[in-house]
């Protein structure tokens, strides 16, 4: 099977993404269908390379790690609050507001701020 690459759509034999969008709230919203045979299609990084590495667009790293999609998540170095854990390592454990945490096998949950406070 040859890679498939659309728009909105990326398909390979190791990885599918579909790309959405929508306004809500008066905001351009991005959602996209991620399916991938194995972890090693994912790779989390830092801007900079590390944590507190400065500054990255996410054009410039999805270039620099040859990525299909890149996915700013965690804005580790624009704030200093919030959980950062990667690879079981704790960067920072400072609680605010909601967080999501992605398992060993890629299944992505939330977990309200209310219910982490109770459970630390």
């Amino acid at each position: 099977m040859m890679n498939l690459i659309t728009e909105n759509t990326y398909f390979s034999p190791t990885l599918s993404i579909e790309i959405y969008n929508f306004y809500k709230y008066e905001s351009k919203v991005f959602v996209a269908d991620i399916y991938f045979k194995s972890m090693d299609n994912f790779t989390p990084v830092f801007a900079g390379g590390e944590f507190d590495g400065g500054y990255q667009t996410t054009s410039d790293m999805c270039e620099e790690y040859n990525a299909v999609l890149a996915i700013n998540s965690d804005s580790a170095t624009a704030v200093d609050y919030g959980i950062i854990v990667r690879y079981g390592e704790i960067y920072r454990d400072i609680l605010a507001g909601d967080h999501m945490a992605m398992f060993d096998n890629g299944i992505f949950k939330t977990y309200p701020s209310r219910i982490l406070v109770q459970s630390s």
